[in-house]
């Protein structure tokens, strides 16, 4: 696989996973935030008012393959909670309630057609005794 089609795969998979997340009521606050502890996919709002850090995994459907979410080890959970930690804080959001989802994506092609994402939300993937299956 080129890199140069890896990459793509990125921003698609965050574009899917935000569709998916609206569509359930999640407003998004922002999308690549960069802080000095590194990058967050997705920030968005929960119905219930919940601050949700969204880390997306996204990959080509491969029989066989591991799921795209087993790739966040426990350096990048600790991680998130340092980025999710400093965007409550950055925002005054300290009293607010905060989380850390995973959703993983993974591309089926279809031929003649666009690929077909399938869609999964691990929430509180992170975090509270949670880890990432």
């Amino acid at each position: 696989m080129r890199t140069g089609q890896r990459d793509s795969l990125g921003p698609k998979g965050e574009r899917a996973a935000a569709r998916y997340l609206r569509r359930r009521g999640y407003r998004l606050l922002g999308r690549n935030l960069v802080t000095r502890f590194g990058e967050a996919d997705l920030l968005f709002q929960a119905a219930d008012g919940c601050i949700v850090l969204v880390e997306v995994k996204a990959r080509r459907a491969r029989t066989g393959a591991p799921p795209p979410e087993s790739s966040v080890t426990l350096a990048k959970r600790q991680k998130l909670a340092r980025i999710l930690e400093h965007l409550v804080r950055q925002n005054g959001w300290t009293q607010r309630p905060r989380r850390i989802d995973v959703v993983a994506v993974e591309f089926q092609r279809r031929r003649w057609l666009p690929d077909k994402a399938f869609v999964r939300h691990i929430e509180r993937a992170v975090g509270q005794g949670g880890g990432v299956p």
